[in-house]
């Protein structure tokens, strides 16, 4: 017998499945309602998505939002703009300099639509998303933000991953750095 994991679930499972279906109703009624849209249109957004944006993982990431046109709810409390606004409270992004996924240069792009109502930092680390590798500075600056609401001065702050991190056993974060800047293998 195959385990649950890799066993085949028929569309009949999937959609009597209340864990897999709620994942489509938690990505799709707070997506754009584009009703009407053909899966040609999809595919086609998801390809240009791949060519333009992200080239390592656009093409796997798009696909559980495939299905979001043909969902029939919208979330009613969804803000879907004017987002020059001053906000109530100001924002703390994060970003890896070295996000195969979620880029940079896209966390840059918000921070200036936001104005001054964020502030972006930077981790100088490889990874999706900031919690991969640990950082003193970085947890500095969220202690700050959710204690006090205190933010950076402006849009500069770099920090570094921590060197002494052990990622496996008898390799730390900066004997990788080394082996990497060596042009070793670790």
């Amino acid at each position: 017998m195959l385990s649950p994991i890799r066993r085949r679930h028929s569309k009949r499972d999937i959609i009597s499945d209340p864990q897999s279906i709620s994942l489509f109703g938690i990505r799709c009624t707070d997506s754009v309602d584009r009703r009407g849209t053909s899966m040609v249109d999809v595919f086609n957004e998801i390809i240009n998505t791949t060519r333009t944006t992200s080239h390592i993982v656009g093409a796997c990431y798009p696909s559980p939002w495939a299905v979001c046109p043909l969902w029939p709810f919208r979330a009613v409390e969804r803000y879907q703009g004017p987002f020059n606004k001053t906000l109530a409270n100001k924002v703390l992004m994060l970003s890896n300099t070295l996000d195969p996924v979620t880029s940079l240069s896209g966390a840059e792009a918000v921070a200036r639509a936001a104005g001054d109502n964020a502030r972006l930092v930077r981790l100088a680390a490889l990874g999706h998303s900031t919690i991969q590798l640990p950082s003193k500075c970085l947890d500095a600056i969220k202690l700050a933000y959710f204690i006090n609401g205190t933010l950076p001065n402006d849009n500069d702050t770099l920090c570094q991953a921590d060197t002494d991190h052990e990622i496996f056993k008898g390799v730390n974060t900066e004997a990788i750095l080394n082996a990497l800047s060596a042009g070793k293998s670790v």
